[in-house]
């Protein structure tokens, strides 16, 4: 996700990133030029149609058309908005059960019993880890040497799931801590209040999984984006046709520009709409859980600290 200043007017207007709109609607943008070049030679210099003439008025049927494109633009965004949003909640979400989870775990769990007290410290930023990569259809051998070293072969089951190349799936992981928390119940180590408590915050984790599988798996309806995008190359295909009578040669400029501004509305909406991704407007999945990582160690150590 991109980090920057709203205040800063001049450096959004001029800054130019990787995934400008700019640069990836650049060929429909000069094609739609060169179309509306050609209308305008024909219509003005060649065949000479008068202003006045009754051609000249199809133009209104095409601003109603507009208004008609501008109301499905609407829509479309604010669907993809509200699906980043959504997933930016599953995510903080996720954060603070990771936080819960961890706190009473700190308390639960006697200082004495390092192994178990590790074994959380590990496992819960692992599952925000895993998520990322399941959410992006990844393997951990597929991640850079980086994003491996966070997890942690603690575990005979773990690492015998990464030796095969296997995904080690979130659901793995929630598996792996409710089975630890039940042996610490079935030993008396936690008391059966407590181990409710914990097990609402592992049953969040699977709710937080699903729910971000919802997001990733069920897309904008096949034929409704197939109707915007045919819709956005009639209007804009016509937008020539309908206008270079009455604007000349101004025609071209026109028509580039709300080729650009429509195309960009519908390339931000195809970005934002599957949050999960490595996009730069994504969800900052991997700074959460970075941010989960730290939370969990920081609370260890100060659970430590009498």
């Amino acid at each position: 996700m991109i980090k920057y200043n709203p205040k800063e007017w001049f450096t959004l207007i001029f800054s130019i990133d990787t995934d400008d709109t700019l640069k990836k609607s650049a060929p429909y943008l000069v094609g739609i030029g060169l179309f509306a070049y050609v209308v305008a030679y024909i219509q003005v210099d060649y065949i000479k149609i008068d202003n006045n003439s009754s051609f000249s008025k199809i133009n209104i049927i095409h601003n109603l058309l507009g208004f008609v494109l501008s109301l499905l633009m609407v829509f479309r965004t604010n669907s993809a908005y509200d699906r980043w949003w959504e997933g930016r909640k599953l995510w903080g979400s996720l954060l603070n059960s990771s936080r819960n989870l961890t706190i009473k775990i700190s308390q639960f769990v006697p200082e004495s019993d390092k192994e178990t007290r590790i074994f959380f410290e590990k496992m819960i930023p692992n599952f925000a880890y895993s998520l990322v990569y399941h959410l992006r259809d990844q393997t951990i051998l597929e991640n850079s040497n980086k994003l491996k070293k966070e997890f942690q072969d603690i575990d005979s089951k773990i690492f015998n799931l990464q030796s095969k190349g296997l995904n080690l799936n979130p659901l793995f992981i929630s598996k792996f801590l409710f089975e630890k928390v039940d042996v610490l119940h079935n030993k008396g180590i936690i008391s059966g209040d407590r181990f409710l408590l914990l097990r609402e915050d592992l049953n969040s984790f699977v709710d937080i999984l699903g729910a971000c599988d919802r997001i990733k798996n069920s897309p904008i309806p096949h034929s409704y984006s197939s109707f915007i995008k045919k819709f956005i190359f009639l209007f804009t295909s016509t937008l020539p046709v309908t206008h270079a009578v009455s604007l000349g040669y101004w025609n071209i400029f026109v028509s580039v520009f709300c080729l650009y501004v429509i195309m960009s509305l519908e390339f931000l909406a195809e970005e934002i709409e599957d949050p999960f991704g490595l996009d730069q407007n994504d969800v900052p999945t991997e700074d959460i859980s970075e941010r989960i990582k730290i939370s969990v160690q920081e609370i260890f150590q100060y659970s430590e600290i009498k």
